[in-house]
């Protein structure tokens, strides 16, 4: 259906009863609401280059010990900075391959005896830590958070540390909002988790100890999901049923968008406090945007009976729309007495709750596998991201390729579902993360690292978006709220373990990759054995449930 086709032109008064039924006469896509579902979307731009920010706050620069007698010896011999680095670099320690910490970095040789003059070598000195602070080589970041509160050596725990707690508040986020929503509104919902996001974006960048920071960005992370969940939740009832996926899909896109605006953003301000102010600045601007332009959902009003304030948004979709048979169905379903259908389902849900799916072996095996899917879905997306800047030269130019290719993967997965169903490109996607991760372990050439890394991205990035839409179909009604926000919940966590994994590098290199691909190939695997979903009606009972998959189901689709 196009949008604004009208489906039913030969009734004179249209029958609705259900919600769904007024798209099918002002159109999947009404102007009005396709104006408001535009601006809505910028939200999701908004988080996606908060979310992303951290990979230019906590940059990996080089640095070494600040050696005051090496200061003075510098002005001493009149040594240009070239120079005076040289000379710094002669008097590091070595570095020892035994150890997991870079001791030319990490600690300093006692020069308090040492004559300069006398060229010995420094090798019976006695070194130890970086007792006067740290030097950062501040080239292409001229401030970080890093290089602020000196996370490196036997601090540099502490950045994954801020990452995965950043992640923790998005799990929060996940199990807390979605409830929110439906108690307080859409919108109402919405506004509140950006503008809280927004105040704490402002507490971030006023931080003046590392604690301060890590309190702020992980309450900030939980709005930041709430303000998600919320706005995939109102743009998707703007639309109608046939243009959901699409909706879902474009809301997807302006995430990758808002990844590749981060590359922008830290390029033009190397200075991590007023990076974050220009990010503030704009979220502001989007937040006006959606607090002025966009209206509460109507179907969500509609719901809880709140029947005129619904009336008056639909009414200016039909004004738009300049049809006077639109005018009069709007009018109808506010004015009568309308039977939405997912309210006997949702008087059915009561007596079902989250222990079904651990009760039933078909619900037990599905709900371990897609949770387990969803962790390396999690883990490895989250982790590719973070560490999208170590695979070229240009920190900014890959970042921005590493959102760039999440576009693609997007478009192309939906259309590939569509055609080959869901378990096999779902499981195909994750083979091809797996195999692009593992591959990148063993290249040393550049070129062909951001290949690969590159095409991992791509994969686990269809995979991610491949597993919402087949966890949603394969639980029945009753309890599919549920079993999908546990399963989400769950996913989390491999966000959050994501930082960590990526910490392992200062043992191995390699590791991390041969991590993200070993597990995303074994969970490529796993999902082989979930049913196909593709092309069936979603089951509406347990006992559908139940037989999804099996013989019986499959003879049904014949």
């Amino acid at each position: 259906m196009e949008c604004g086709e009208d489906e039913n032109n030969n009734t004179d008064r249209p029958t609705i009863l259900h919600f769904d039924d007024i798209f099918k006469h002002i159109g999947s896509c009404n102007r009005y609401f396709l104006l408001s579902f535009l601006v809505l979307s910028l939200c999701i731009t908004s988080v996606g280059w908060n979310s992303l920010a951290v990979v230019f706050l906590f940059p990996e620069t080089d640095f070494w010990c600040e050696i005051d007698d090496l200061g003075e010896r510098c002005l001493e011999l009149n040594l240009d900075e070239a120079g005076c680095s040289a000379m710094k670099n002669e008097h590091h320690p070595v570095d020892k391959p035994s150890t997991v910490l870079n001791e030319t970095q990490c600690s300093r040789y006692d020069l308090t005896e040492y004559d300069f003059g006398s060229n010995t070598t420094l090798n019976n000195e006695t070194s130890y830590t970086c007792i006067s602070g740290y030097e950062f080589d501040n080239t292409q970041y001229k401030t970080s958070i890093t290089q602020e509160f000196e996370l490196v050596c036997d601090d540099a725990y502490l950045v994954p540390l801020a990452l995965s707690l950043h992640y923790l508040g998005v799990l929060v986020g996940s199990g807390i909002f979605g409830c929110i929503s439906d108690r307080l509104g859409r919108k109402r919902t919405l506004v509140l988790c950006m503008t809280t996001y927004i105040f704490c974006n402002i507490v971030t960048l006023l931080s003046q100890w590392y604690w301060m920071y890590v309190v702020a960005t992980t309450i900030s992370a939980a709005f930041f999901q709430g303000a998600i969940i919320s706005t995939y939740v109102i743009g998707c009832e703007f639309v109608g049923p046939s243009r959901r996926c699409l909706a879902a899909m474009f809301l997807s896109i302006q995430w990758s968008i808002g990844y590749m605006i981060t590359s922008v953003f830290a390029y033009l301000i190397p200075y991590w406090r007023y990076l974050l102010m220009a990010i503030t600045i704009a979220d502001a601007f989007v937040c006006t945007l959606i607090f002025m332009l966009v209206p509460e959902s109507p179907r969500w009003l509609h719901s809880i009976h709140k029947m005129k304030r619904a009336s008056k948004i639909l009414k200016r979709a039909c004004v738009l729309s300049r049809s006077e048979e639109h005018s009069y169905i709007c009018e109808t379903i506010c004015s009568s007495d309308v039977t939405d259908v997912s309210t006997e389902i949702k008087e059915k849900t009561l007596s079902f709750n989250g222990l079904d799916l651990l009760r039933k072996r078909n619900f037990r095996m599905r709900f371990i596998i897609v949770t387990l899917i969803w962790f390396v879905n999690s883990m490895v997306y989250y982790g590719l991201s973070l560490s999208a800047v170590t695979l070229g030269s240009n920190d900014y130019i890959a970042n921005a390729l590493s959102g760039l290719v999440e576009i693609p993967a997007l478009i192309l997965s939906w259309l590939a579902i569509e055609r080959m169903g869901r378990r096999l490109i779902l499981c195909a996607t994750m083979i091809l993360a797996g195999v692009g991760c593992i591959s990148t372990s063993f290249l040393s050439n550049e070129v062909l690292m951001v290949t690969f890394g590159m095409i991992g991205k791509f994969g686990i990035t269809a995979s991610f978006t491949i597993i919402y839409i087949v966890c949603a179909e394969i639980y029945p009604t009753p309890i599919r709220s549920t079993a999908v926000g546990l399963s989400s919940m769950l996913g989390c966590i491999g966000g959050i373990i994501a930082p960590q994994a990526l910490y392992l590098g200062v043992i191995w290199e390699q590791l991390p990759y041969l991590i993200f691909g070993s597990l995303s190939i074994v969970a490529g695997m796993l999902a082989l054995l979930l049913p196909e979903t593709s092309g069936l009606n979603l089951p509406q009972t347990i006992k559908e449930g139940e037989e999804l998959g099996t013989e019986k189901v499959q003879d049904t689709r014949l």
